[in-house]
């Protein structure tokens, strides 16, 4: 997917999107999901220093975003904003994002089998260096391991339309995003 693309989705994911995430057998209100911790540093994703976002309902119920700030392509919005985006699916393999996900005793993860139809996508924006914010948006559809050498029609996924993480402080520090300055 081209970066002009992605941006045209994200703005549309901004605007449009769902409020509840589908796992097999239920919706999650993404409301109702919290940050449950988040790092930097002292591992790589595609050699570059990392940094990993744990957010769920609890710790049966969780995602990670593993992505490296560093790699993540710059973006102008349509007001002039600097947006980061980073992204990958099936034919745009990019090393430098992965998300896996443990939910209802179910393992999901970012499959890079055309055949699996799953993506990933991130974007940072509202970044503040100075206030230390941002906003980190991320959408996916992730496949259920269990069902990986099913046939197509029987391939469960766990599809998350948009989640909008507000990043202060703590976080912002934690996560290494004083790179964008």
């Amino acid at each position: 997917m081209k970066l002009g693309c992605l941006f045209s989705t994200l703005l549309l994911l901004l605007t449009t999107g769902s409020s509840y995430a589908e796992v097999p057998n239920k919706s999650v209100n993404v409301s109702d999901l919290k940050i449950l911790s988040v790092s930097h540093g002292g591992y790589t994703i595609g050699g570059k220093p990392a940094s990993d976002i744990y957010f769920g309902l609890d710790d049966n119920n969780y995602c990670a975003i593993t992505f490296a700030p560093s790699e993540m392509e710059k973006e102008k919005s349509q007001k002039g904003q600097d947006i980061y985006v980073a992204y990958r699916n099936s034919s745009n393999n990019n090393p430098y994002i992965d998300i896996t996900c443990q939910w209802s005793s179910a393992t999901f993860l970012l499959s890079s089998k055309e055949i699996h139809d799953c993506y990933a996508s991130l974007a940072i924006f509202d970044l503040d260096p100075k206030e230390k914010t941002a906003t980190i948006v991320f959408t996916y559809k992730l496949l259920n391991i269990a069902t990986a050498n099913f046939p197509p029609e029987k391939l469960a996924y766990m599809n998350f339309p948009k989640y909008a993480l507000k990043i202060s402080e703590s976080d912002f520090t934690e996560l290494g995003l004083e790179i964008f300055n």
